[in-house]
């Protein structure tokens, strides 16, 4: 029972500290090119020895590809949990509104997102992916979205399209709200796919 408690203890512990060296890379990549970043320095911020940071990660690198699956993650998570819409056309536009959301919480447009080419876009298949798919195969039979194009390609399309709108908020600084900016081209694109 004992050892039960300690281990749950560090787990949590461990939890804590993970989460700790998240947020102290992401606040200095707000600063600085993620280039400039060193462990030394995520360390020191964290208040935690480099050992301590080689018991959770391997590189720098290796805190990017667990920070943008825990982000994945969460956002499936609310992406399976949203309200369902009544029809597929406001659901497509939802999902990237939600992605959009995510995105511009990270506040990593400048150094991080571009650098990376914003995974979250890229990964297939992904979770996000198939949930996408998943929502145009529903549309596709309910004869609400064209059969021109199989379910894999219009998810693609789709998803090389918010890539792009993401691209180019990240090149610009984030100067407008990639959300707004997703929703207004989401909806363009969508009445193309629109079944006549």
């Amino acid at each position: 029972m004992c050892t039960t408690k300690k281990s749950t203890k560090r787990q949590v512990q461990a939890l804590q500290t993970k989460r700790k060296i998240y947020d102290v890379l992401c606040g200095l990549m707000k600063e600085k090119n993620f280039e400039n970043i060193t462990i030394e320095e995520i360390c020191r911020t964290s208040g935690i020895s480099v050992g301590t940071f080689y018991h959770y990660f391997s590189s720098k690198e290796d805190i990017h590809q667990k920070l943008f699956k825990q982000m994945e993650e969460a956002l499936y998570q609310d992406l399976t949990n949203m309200e369902p819409e009544e029809n597929v056309y406001k659901a497509i536009l939802k999902f990237f509104g939600y992605t959009a959301q995510y995105t511009m919480k990270l506040e990593l447009h400048i150094h991080y997102l571009n650098h990376f080419n914003n995974k979250i876009f890229s990964n297939r298949p992904s979770l996000i992916y198939e949930q996408l798919h998943l929502i145009i195969s529903k549309g596709q039979k309910e004869k609400e979205i064209t059969n021109d194009m199989n379910a894999d390609e219009i998810t693609d399309y789709l998803f090389i399209i918010a890539r792009g709108i993401v691209l180019d908020w990240c090149i610009q600084n984030g100067q407008y709200s990639l959300e707004s900016k997703m929703h207004t081209y989401m909806k363009l694109i969508m009445k193309s796919l629109q079944m006549k």
